[in-house]
């Protein structure tokens, strides 16, 4: 069983995660961000023929525990603004450290799961969901098993919006023995045409990743980007 499908309370995970913070040289109460997430709910996230059980298996579940356990020592004020997306987008109730256990569960049942890969339509909502008096960054995450069927529309916004204080982290989600195309993901970090790299995407195997893992993998990038965009007068809200 993959470490992030052990039942983790979200206390426990917060606590964890705040020590993998302080060992990437993260001050908590004085780094800060402004939190976001959101999830692929497309019919190939629950594909059985190519082993993909992704809600009705626990994995997005897991998934979600691991990142907003460390998201929600980033956040601002404790409230991470999510959605749901796959042909269209839907905003959800926020994410709190209250409501955080089984929180995929209530809110994106396997048996809704279904629809295609149109990420532009998450960005654009994510990116509403900002506050631009805010004196904090964005950090956006989002959760998706495979290439976008709106590719051209992804590099368009992300050029356009690499001149915002919003850094995008992508989290491409596979099972072992299943080939998955991440191809436009895996080309952000050398997309050209944008003020600043505003973007990181890694992926990672459900069945084998763990909770630290993904701490460490989500903060190794974003913690430098404060101090990429300070000063910087082409990059603001």
């Amino acid at each position: 069983m993959a470490d992030l499908l052990i039942k983790k309370a979200p206390t426990q995970a917060r606590g964890e995660a705040a020590k993998i913070l302080l060992k990437h040289g993260v001050a908590l109460g004085t780094f800060h961000a402004q939190v976001e997430a959101s999830f692929d709910c497309s019919g190939s996230t629950e594909m059985r023929e190519y082993g993909r059980h992704f809600y009705s298996k626990g994995y997005m579940n897991g998934v979600a525990t691991a990142v907003l356990a460390m998201g929600l020592n980033l956040d601002d004020n404790g409230n991470v603004p999510a959605w749901r997306w796959s042909s269209d987008v839907k905003e959800l109730p926020a994410i709190t450290a209250e409501n955080l256990d089984g929180y995929v569960e209530r809110y994106m049942p396997a048996r809704s799961i279904d629809g295609g890969t149109y990420m532009s339509r998450a960005m654009e909502a994510m990116m509403r969901g900002f506050d631009p008096k805010s004196k904090d960054p964005g950090f956006a995450m989002i959760f998706t098993d495979g290439e976008a069927s709106d590719k051209d529309r992804v590099e368009t916004l992300l050029r356009q919006y690499s001149s915002k204080p919003v850094f995008w982290q992508f989290v491409g989600l596979e099972v072992p023995g299943a080939s998955t195309d991440f191809g436009l993901l895996e080309e952000l970090d050398n997309l050209s045409g944008r003020v600043v790299d505003n973007a990181n995407f890694f992926r990672v195997n459900v069945h084998t990743v763990t909770y630290e893992d993904m701490w460490n993998r989500l903060i190794a990038e974003f913690k430098g980007y404060p101090n990429l965009i300070a000063g910087n007068s082409r990059v603001h809200w």
